[in-house]
């Protein structure tokens, strides 16, 4: 079936179906007070004073030690919202066989990326220095981007962000904030038979358990798929019945073809929440598809949307999706 009963459009309708899932993006700098040492890409750390601020501002029990929350009143009533927005959002049993235990939290960090640095090199900041941040927020009611607005706040005011030596900073938003919407995003794309993905942050996607090192479409499609069915459920009141199968996005792919893939590995290391240390790692660069693209482009529109992969709130799996110009005469 096709979208909207039109044919020769290549989306199924059960895709169709989603396509208005969308984020509030709002454009925010982080104005420091004092001189910071912080990794080149410090999205980890900033995850980190989201989550302090949430705890701050939400929890009924300060001062207790680390671990309460699994014991706390507050939790199993769903009421605490450093739980449901940090640590394990709501999460619709029906399709937790399909994407895993943990649900999607309810926001993406995207900041910017040096791709001639390590993420893990230190970078210096001075007291006249900004930090560009975008805060992505799926849930749109004004509450939850309240709250979690608010929680960078409460961090900023608290000297906590920066290694070794830390110092506070002011939230500043110099914009409103924007919609973007798959829907609008798939417009763009409509009728490339080429595109170039380009991998702003890195990627990371599992398969057979491992993070891989180079890019695998039948992986990318399949992440994508389970990305964007996971947040329309959970934030956007989609049913798992609204997608396809494995097969169905398997399906979309079947005549989309890999020009090109020219990636490398980045790694990084990061504190645990008991401050083990933890390796994660993804793939910068890119990658050029050509075909037959129709089926397959809704999913890349999410992907721009959505982000893709783990570690999307610490502002990895960045995706932007280029039409290529000539792409008719390539087809």
């Amino acid at each position: 079936m096709m979208i909207g009963g039109t044919k020769g459009s290549g989306i199924a309708d059960s895709v169709a179906s989603a396509l208005d899932v969308s984020v509030s993006r709002h454009e925010l700098r982080l104005d420091l007070e004092g001189g910071a040492r912080l990794p080149a890409f410090p999205g980890s750390e900033l995850r980190g004073m989201i989550g302090q601020g949430l705890q701050a501002l939400a929890c009924s029990r300060p001062g207790a030690e680390h671990g309460a929350c699994d014991s706390c009143p507050d939790t199993a009533r769903g009421a605490c919202d450093h739980w449901r927005h940090f640590m394990e959002p709501a999460f619709p049993a029906a399709i937790a066989d399909l994407v895993g235990r943990n649900g999607p939290k309810p926001y993406v960090l995207r900041l910017p990326f040096a791709t001639d640095r390590a993420p893990d090199d230190i970078a210096l900041h001075s007291a006249a220095d900004s930090i560009a941040l975008d805060l992505g927020v799926f849930d749109t009611s004004l509450a939850r981007q309240g709250s979690l607005l608010r929680a960078l706040e409460i961090s900023g005011s608290r000297k906590r962000l920066g290694w070794g030596p830390r110092c506070r900073f002011t939230l500043r938003s110099p914009a409103d904030a924007r919609t973007e919407s798959i829907r609008d995003r798939l417009e763009r794309l409509r009728g490339a038979t080429c595109v170039r993905l380009a991998f702003r942050t890195p990627l990371a996607i599992r398969r057979s358990q491992r993070v891989l090192t180079w890019f695998d479409l039948a992986a990318f499609a399949l992440a994508l798929r389970d990305r964007w069915l996971s947040v329309a459920a959970t934030y956007f009141g989609s049913s798992s019945a609204d997608f396809d199968a494995e097969t169905g996005v398997l399906e979309a792919t079947r005549g989309v073809r890999v020009e090109r893939a020219m990636t490398r590995t980045v790694r990084q290391m990061r504190l645990g929440r008991r401050t083990r240390k933890q390796p994660f790692h993804g793939i910068v660069g890119g990658a050029e598809l050509s075909g037959d693209l129709a089926a397959f482009l809704p999913y890349l529109a999410a992907a721009e949307v959505l982000q893709v992969g783990l570690h999307t709130t610490f502002g990895y799996g960045v995706v932007d999706v280029e039409r290529v110009r000539n792409d008719v005469s390539r087809s």
